[in-house]
């Protein structure tokens, strides 16, 4: 094995699952791929990425970075070639692909000394929150919640009578600009609401119980906020209920809008899809599939002309 070259290919995730405000999360199978090579010089070099975020405080970078900083080593150089398959500013966890990624090859050079709860502790303070990183790391589906300096997280399988169907704007919705226009206070009543119906949604989703899943994807904490700034929405809500659709919710702080259906119901997906592609240009229709094995790393026996 080349140590001085690796690839690393992370999953797209989606966060929240409706009610499950910066606790669940799903990693899909769209991927960005990220080949390291360790330089002899101390040298920062980027490809395959806009000139603009080609610097010392791409978060790849800045990641990467904290790693050598936890362990109070010195990082080498490093030549970073990016293939990005995730769209950015869509509520498809590019930014945590970009965090973990990071960590893990700083971890890989120093001889994966950090254990996979020690990347996601970091991973959740450079984020702020683990609904994203956690599945982006392991996979399938996860519960997290954070503890002062901890960051606890359960793994477990989505049931495969659920499919996953996305649809994805032409405008962005940058994640800080969706958590400004969210209240500080919320009712009592409120909190209550998203709490059961996120206990409902994990549970359902892990045991297959559709019907439970069907009433419990609703949200009060976040999503009624942010769709006012999708006008699209409502019309989708409707004809996902006319097509038989399980139910709907925001991707993460959005734009994006994941619709979930029974695996053998082919003719309500397609009959979504043509409505979709018909009527509304400006959103691409994709069928998802679950990921399973969440961030992945190999080897390369050749290195990259640096």
């Amino acid at each position: 094995m080349n140590y001085n070259c690796f690839q690393i290919k992370v999953p797209a995730t989606s966060a929240n699952l409706g009610s499950g405000f910066d606790t669940l999360g799903i990693a899909l199978n769209i991927y960005n791929k990220f080949t390291v090579q360790i330089l002899k010089e101390n040298r920062l070099i980027f490809e395959g990425i806009d000139k603009k975020y080609a610097n010392p405080d791409n978060l790849f970078y800045r990641s990467f970075l904290e790693v050598f900083k936890s362990l109070n080593l010195e990082p080498p150089g490093i030549k970073v070639i990016e293939n990005n398959e995730i769209p950015f500013g869509k509520g498809l966890g590019s930014s945590a692909t970009q965090i973990i990624a990071g960590l893990i090859a700083g971890n890989i050079i120093c001889n994966n000394i950090l254990t996979k709860e020690n990347i996601l502790n970091l991973a959740t303070k450079i984020e702020g929150h683990p609904d994203n990183v956690a599945p982006a790391l392991y996979g399938n589906l996860t519960t997290s919640m954070v503890l002062e300096h901890e960051t606890i997280n359960m793994v477990n399988k989505v049931n495969p009578i659920f499919n996953f169907s996305i649809l994805i704007p032409d405008f962005d919705m940058p994640t800080g600009e969706a958590r400004k226009i969210l209240p500080k206070h919320f009712d009592t009543k409120d909190i209550v609401y998203n709490i059961s119906h996120a206990l409902i949604t994990y549970e359902s989703l892990i045991e297959g119980n559709i019907d439970n899943l069907s009433k419990a994807l609703g949200d009060k904490l976040h999503q009624p906020y942010r769709f006012k700034y999708i006008d699209d929405y409502p019309k989708f809500e409707k004809i996902f209920k006319e097509h038989h659709a399980i139910g709907s919710y925001l991707s993460g702080a959005g734009p994006s809008i994941v619709f979930i259906t029974e695996k053998n119901n082919i003719t309500s997906r397609k009959q979504i899809k043509e409505n979709i592609q018909k009527n509304f240009k400006h959103w691409q229709y994709r069928d998802l599939q679950i990921d399973k094995n969440g961030t992945t790393k190999k080897f390369l026996t050749s290195t990259v002309a640096s």
